[in-house]
């Protein structure tokens, strides 16, 4: 499972592809699919565990001239590095997100709310398996920057707060309220474009895609938690850090 684990890691390193941003006159409809490398650190009831291995995405999001709305979704499969906790891991993010587009079509500033959902099962398959589920709110900001007709720059900035998340772990199932762990996601991409000679060929665009680049970090501040009278768990500056390369079949104007 090592193997398979690394495996997963260097392909997503070469390997992200995205499908079919589209703009009409009135709207613009962005829908990925994504390959990636995926590694993160993260305090646990167990200690300091370090995750490696890829990453499956999707994201969809529609943006009009004043209104914008998406949802993006991460799956990862990771395997602890440490020595004294060898398994696997699943984590998963979803985020739905809803704002205003203060750009235009062209040069999107999207600002609004977005509730990340974050779903961590480590030592799948070992008698030490913890799961921990976090719900945040907070805000993110998102801007499509054109260098030149070719190459296009974006970066995605969000904020939030879970107030409440569970533990679960050795037989203790519990919903700790008052959490307040705190998670910021920054990432920021290239896009090199193609096909601008004629922008509104949607089948030729499809046989030129676009090629980008993109590195996402999330950071984590967690306080201590009381889970019980004599049960603490502990606090932790946890991270992850992401990375997508590929094609994707970019906007027309």
């Amino acid at each position: 499972m090592l193997k398979f684990a690394k495996i997963l890691f260097f392909i997503g390193i070469f390997t992200d592809m995205a499908s079919a941003f589209r703009c009409h006159s009135d709207r613009c409809t962005d829908f990925r699919l994504g390959l990636g490398s995926y590694y993160g650190n993260f305090q646990t009831h167990y200690g300091n565990l370090n995750n490696v291995g890829g990453l499956f995405s999707i994201s969809s999001e529609t943006y009009r001239k004043y209104f914008h709305i998406g949802i993006n979704g991460t799956v990862t499969y990771n395997y602890q590095t440490n020595k004294n906790f060898n398994a696997q891991s699943f984590i998963y993010f979803i985020s739905p997100y809803i704002g205003i587009n203060t750009g235009s079509l062209k040069t999107p500033f999207l600002i609004g709310l977005v509730i990340p959902i974050g779903y961590y099962s480590f030592g799948i398959g070992s008698p030490q398996r913890e799961l921990n589920v976090s719900v945040f709110f907070g805000g993110r900001i998102y801007q499509r920057i054109p260098l030149s007709e070719i190459h296009h720059l974006e970066y995605d900035l969000s904020y939030s707060i879970a107030p409440w998340v569970r533990h679960a772990f050795a037989g203790f199932n519990k919903l700790v309220k008052n959490a307040n762990v705190h998670r910021v996601e920054f990432s920021f991409g290239y896009i090199h474009r193609r096909d601008i000679v004629n922008v509104y060929a949607q089948e030729d665009r499809l046989k030129r895609p676009d090629f980008y680049a993109k590195v996402k970090g999330i950071y984590y501040r967690q306080n201590e938690l009381h889970l019980t009278p004599s049960l603490n768990y502990p606090s932790g500056n946890n991270f992850a850090v992401m990375l997508e390369m590929g094609v994707s079949l970019d906007t027309t104007w």
